[in-house]
């Protein structure tokens, strides 16, 4: 939507300008990678000193088990980008696309 939203506002790409809306798309893609990794990969136990200042682990690999581990700083951070990009959306909601 955000893509079209661009073209309608009359956005054409060239090799030097960078779709106007590019940081919110990329900042949806990595929240939505996030939100993933939450849904999908099992939930840890910390089992060890360090793991324990953790809030959650996530294992990302079943086979290997290569863990994700976040504090509560670290989810504090994640639902302050998910504000933003929520803010952000409801901005470009509420705006009116330029007439071509």
């Amino acid at each position: 939507m955000l893509l079209e939203r661009g073209i309608q506002e009359g956005f054409v790409q060239t090799k030097t300008k960078r779709h106007p809306y590019k940081r919110l798309i990329d900042e949806l893609t990595e929240l939505n990678t996030i939100r993933n990794q939450f849904a999908h990969y099992p939930t840890i136990q910390a089992t060890n000193k360090f793991e324990y200042g953790s809030a959650i682990g996530l294992d990302e690999n079943r086979d290997c088990g290569k863990m994700i581990w976040f504090s509560i700083e670290d989810i504090e951070k994640i639902i302050v980008r998910i504000a933003k990009a929520q803010g952000d959306i409801y901005a470009l909601r509420n705006k009116r696309p330029a007439k071509s």
